[in-house]
């Protein structure tokens, strides 16, 4: 199972642990020769699970205001597009999304794989 998840806030990278902890014990127990692996863009709560592959910290992401904003846009524009590119390759089960609806919704929006059937 190929998990994806990108959680740019604080409070998003709280939850977005507790959810990915609680359905990383019920699935082992479920299917325990099952692999689960997962991905996306996380902050320390996130990157403490064992096995995530942080593609992009998401202190990095967090702007306020707009002059924060303007300044790091070419940065979230690549990572915007080094999502992409991720999601396009690992062709994930499941996507989890937490807040940032300016970059997940655009996200969302750009991936373009086909889901299996």
């Amino acid at each position: 199972m190929k998990i994806f998840v990108s959680a740019a806030e604080i409070s998003s990278d709280i939850h977005a642990e507790k959810i990915l902890s609680a359905i990383l014990k019920e699935y082992s127990l479920k299917n325990p020769d099952t692999k689960i692996q997962i991905s996306g863009i996380g902050g320390p709560r996130l990157r403490s699970i064992a096995g995530f592959k942080c593609i992009e910290p998401a202190e990095q992401l967090r702007a306020m205001g707009l002059v924060e904003v303007f300044n790091k846009f070419f940065y979230i524009r690549r990572t915007l597009f080094k999502a992409i590119q991720h999601l396009e390759q690992l062709q994930p089960d499941l996507m989890i999304t937490f807040d940032y609806p300016e970059f997940h919704l655009r996200l969302l929006k750009k991936i373009k794989y086909s889901v299996p059937h």
